[in-house]
């Protein structure tokens, strides 16, 4: 019951995020028919990045990612995207390392205020440990989301965002969690990216990137 008005509460939150950007986006001047260069959707780049997540419960109590991954766009509403993950946790000598591979598609529509989007990955993950045998896991892995990307200001974009992720042979539940990235468009070929996500636990995550445009 817990959880449940949890997901509740995160999903209204993320909403209302998103409609009070696209308020503010509404007395933008119209950036319809062109490209929002300060966003990623509808963007061909290769991104590498690193997200610092604390725990809430329990140990470990932190954890590294570091990802690497490709974006190709398909049509003017579809993204391909293919990434990968190598995440770590220690604690009390014990190393647990995951490493993730996805392959995801993004569906969105360009707006005078921005672009709504929903997106659905899928791939696979290996989770090995030290001195605890049984880490040694393997699954595939899922996660589905929507949010909205914002425009800021013609380099800057903003976009909120809900999501629904699992890794069934790992022993643990789907995962709801949300939050928003900043994107900054530096220059024609480059751009830098920073994040923030909480879950339905009030695991947190900090995220900073960097995306090469070709």
């Amino acid at each position: 019951m817990i959880h449940q008005k949890l997901k509740i509460t995160l999903l209204a939150a993320v909403a209302s995020l998103g409609l009070a950007a696209s308020a503010a986006a509404q007395s933008m001047p119209s950036t319809e028919g062109s490209s929002l260069s300060g966003g990623l959707l509808g963007q061909d780049y290769v991104s590498v990045g690193f997200t610092y997540t604390h725990f809430n419960k329990g140990l470990p109590k932190l954890g590294h990612d570091y990802s690497a991954s490709v974006n190709k766009v398909l049509t003017s509403w579809l993204d391909i995207g293919m990434s990968y993950d190598c995440i770590t946790a220690s604690t009390s000598g014990t190393t647990i390392k995951t490493h993730k591979w996805d392959l995801s598609l993004v569906g969105y529509l360009s707006q005078s205020w921005g672009k709504p989007f929903v997106a659905a990955s899928g791939g696979w993950s290996t989770m090995r440990g030290t001195n605890i045998k049984f880490t040694d896991e393997d699954s595939h892995n899922y996660a589905f989301s929507t949010g909205v990307e914002v425009p800021v200001c013609s380099s800057i974009s903003v976009t909120p965002f809900v999501r629904y992720s699992a890794t069934p042979d790992f022993n643990q539940q789907g995962l709801w969690d949300y939050g928003v990235v900043a994107n900054w468009r530096l220059f024609k070929e480059w751009s830098t990216r920073v994040g923030f996500t909480i879950d339905e636990f009030k695991n947190t995550g900090y995220t900073i990137g960097v995306n090469y445009h070709f």
